[in-house]
């Protein structure tokens, strides 16, 4: 698995080099978990049921405190797994990272967000966030500080960690 995740990230990362979209990925790999949020405070503010706005918000605190805090955190405890730019000796879009990269934190905070931005029941604005965190995630590995199977897990556990407690 090791040699595709390796092959894969490379690629994307010499891809976005050869195509001089550096600052484009940057911009996405740092702040499409922001967009998301806004988006998600937007829809917030216009939602007019009080309840549905205390359930979305309380799922809101829950899941990206379970899911982006103590799981992250609980798994980079355990495995340590060296970033891209520090085994292929590249030069990364973003600097002042963390050793480990084992999942993707940022990965995790947009699927989580997009995933609470379904509870609205926005069919348009779901699609938008799903969009936006899959760019984001894939910047993070063309940016040279992710490995794709570590956005790819960052995905799941987003997904795992909604199911769980919807």
């Amino acid at each position: 698995m090791f040699g595709i995740d390796k092959f894969l990230s490379l690629w994307l990362f010499n891809f976005q080099n050869n195509l001089g979209i550096g600052k484009i990925v940057k911009f996405f790999g740092a702040y499409s978990v922001w967009i998301l949020l806004f988006l998600f405070i937007f829809l917030f503010l216009k939602e007019k049921d009080t309840r549905i706005k205390i359930y979305i918000f309380g799922m809101s605190v829950l899941l990206l405190v379970v899911s982006g805090g103590i799981t992250t955190e609980l798994i980079r405890h355990f495995y340590h797994r060296l970033r891209p730019f520090l085994v292929l000796n590249i030069t990364p879009l973003s600097l002042g990272i963390k050793e480990y990269s084992f999942p993707s934190g940022h990965t995790i905070a947009m699927f989580t967000i997009a995933l609470i931005i379904l509870l609205f029941r926005k069919k348009l604005f779901s699609y938008i966030a799903f969009t936006l965190a899959t760019i984001g995630a894939i910047s993070r590995v063309m940016m040279g500080v992710h490995w794709l199977s570590d956005v790819i897990g960052g995905a799941i556990i987003a997904f795992v960690m909604f199911l769980i407690f919807y």
